[in-house]
C-alpha cells in the first residue's frame, strides 16, 4: 500500500498541502533511503500549487527523518501514547 494518501491543494483551503500518511513510518527509513519520496511528493504538491506539507507522526516512529528534510514540529499532544507524543509537522513549500 501506497503510503501517500492524498494530496490537495487550492480551492476553499490553499494552505492545505499534500498530507501523508503516517504509514511512512512503517518503512524503515534508515534502509529504505525513503527520502526520495518525500522529494517526489515535494516536488508533486509544488506543481498542484500547494504551499506546505503536513504529516504526523509520533516520537517513537520518524521525527528526527522528516527535522532532516526540512520540516517542523507545528503542534504536539504529550502523553499520546503513554511515554511518547503525537507531533504535527510541517513543511514550507512555497517559492
Amino acid at each position: 500500500m501506497s503510503p501517500v494518501t492524498d494530496i490537495r491543494c487550492g480551492g476553499a483551503n490553499p494552505q492545505l498541502a499534500a498530507v501523508l500518511a503516517d504509514r511512512i513510518n512503517s518503512f524503515n527509513v534508515a534502509e529504505t533511503g525513503i527520502g526520495w519520496l518525500l522529494q517526489a511528493i515535494t516536488e508533486e504538491a509544488r506543481t498542484r500549487s500547494c504551499t506546505q506539507i503536513v504529516l504526523h507522526t509520533h516520537t517513537f516512529q520518524a521525527p528526527d527523518f522528516y527535522l532532516r528534510h526540512g520540516f517542523e514540529e507545528a503542534g504536539r499532544a504529550d502523553g499520546y501514547p503513554a511515554g511518547h507524543a503525537f507531533l504535527l509537522m510541517r513543511k514550507d513549500i512555497a517559492r
